[in-house]
């Protein structure tokens, strides 16, 4: 994050806010926040800053549902800012929320056995382990007027898995590469240079899938990655994230360690199509028409793609996972923006920023998987399926927009997610 502090330039959101000068991340608005003893966090701000219009480019103001459409750059978001309360009984803006959150959680985490520390429908949420539930009482009722709630809750795990048969869907496919097996999650715009022409795409996955993420390098890698069951070669690494892991046993992730932030440090890869691989493997349902375009599984069954918009999730809302084990199936979201442990059978790692699902129909071979809203016309993208708790209907999920922000972070930025309904007049792309 050091090159975010040294080209900041300070923008008049708020008196601790700026933007990144160049590049596709530059209406980004950051802010610092101070915390409970270590560097100050830099949090990325869920605020309008559009990118001025270019000759020919038209923008929807509204999606089909009516509902307005806000712009960061030329990434459409639908939902509320950051600056709205959080509920009716809890009349505090989601990004004072997190600011509280930051400066309390290494005291949260030194708790013994609290493994996980966000925000739930009610206030704050400890995770904490079910063998150390007599600590329950050491964990505060309340952080600046904002309860605390204990919940027992185990570790979650990678949901990778190098053993299944997949069935071969377009988005929502099963991939494999030398190392695990996994679905094929949004595409994404990498470059853009006018907006008529048509862009490069990258296709994300949950970085476990395609490489062991917990290494001591972040390098790209050529590793070729293939659908499933069959050997086609769909592409390669583009660029993949690498976790700074907290220790080979969940008891050495305790205690406060490095924090795997999804907006600047995902369980994420991009991949890059190879020429020709967009057929499925199967005869598509459709004609003329580019597969990226559409969802197909159940060899037999397809949906329209996301709408390449942003939607964010909300607590007490149902979402869609598209995963190539599980299927098309249907979560409510119950907590946001948690701090937690994941096991990925060799390593562990502690990531915050997560989304909580309620699901259990998503299984292990669903890392990687597009997470959007359920409708058809306007099914927005909230994110990336990569992990949850086997032993519960527990699922977590990268938000689209950290994943937007770790990639400018990375050197590797995009202009904004793909979809059927992405918002601008051009041709379709090759």
């Amino acid at each position: 994050m050091a090159g975010l502090a040294s080209e900041r330039e300070p923008h008049d959101a708020c008196e601790i806010c700026f933007t990144v000068s160049g590049g596709l991340n530059e209406y980004q608005i950051y802010e610092y926040v101070e915390t409970d003893g270590e560097e100050a966090v830099i949090l990325p701000r869920r605020i309008p800053n559009p990118a001025p219009l270019e000759e020919g480019e038209v923008r929807n103001a509204m999606d089909d549902d009516g509902n307005p459409v806000w712009y960061i750059g030329r990434q459409g978001i639908v939902g509320p800012t950051d600056e709205e309360p959080w509920s009716k009984d809890i009349p505090v803006s989601y990004i004072e929320l997190k600011r509280i959150q930051e400066r309390y959680l290494n005291t949260m985490l030194d708790i013994s056995g609290v493994h996980g520390f966000g925000l739930g429908a009610n206030g704050f949420t400890a995770s904490l382990l079910p063998e150390y539930a007599d600590n329950a009482d050491l964990v505060p009722t309340e952080i600046e007027d904002i309860p605390v709630t204990v919940e027992l809750r185990n570790v979650h795990k990678s949901f990778g898995h190098a053993a299944t048969a997949f069935r071969p869907i377009p988005v929502a496919a099963g991939i494999g590469s030398l190392y695990n097996g996994g679905t094929l999650g949004p595409h994404v715009v990498r470059d853009r240079p006018h907006v008529m022409q048509c862009c490069t795409l990258w296709s994300l996955t949950a970085a476990h899938v395609v490489r062991q993420n917990i290494t001591s390098s972040t390098a790209s890698s050529p590793t070729p990655i293939a659908t499933i069951p069959t050997p086609r070669k769909v592409g390669n690494i583009a660029y993949a994230f690498t976790l700074v892991g907290c220790g080979p046993t969940s008891s050495e992730c305790e205690r406060v360690g490095y924090k795997n932030r999804t907006s600047q440090r995902p369980d994420a890869a991009a991949i890059q199509t190879a020429q020709g691989a967009r057929t499925p493997p199967y005869n598509a349902p459709w004609e003329d028409e580019d597969p990226t375009r559409r969802m197909y599984y159940k060899h037999d069954k397809y949906e329209n793609g996301p709408s390449g918009k942003i939607k964010e999730a909300c607590i007490g809302k149902k979402l869609m996972v598209w995963g190539a084990q599980g299927g098309a199936n249907k979560g409510e979201v119950t907590h946001l923006n948690q701090c937690i442990v994941v096991d990925y059978g060799h390593a562990y790692a502690r990531i915050c920023g997560v989304t909580f699902l309620d699901t259990s129909k998503v299984l292990p071979g669903d890392s990687g998987a597009l997470v959007a809203w359920r409708g058809t016309s306007n099914r927005h993208v909230v994110g990336l399926f990569f992990a949850g708790d086997p032993e519960s209907s527990e699922r977590s999920v990268i938000p689209a927009m950290d994943l937007k922000d770790a990639f400018a972070t990375a050197g590797k930025a995009f202009s904004h997610f793909w979809g059927t309904k992405e918002g601008y007049r051009r041709p379709a792309t090759n």
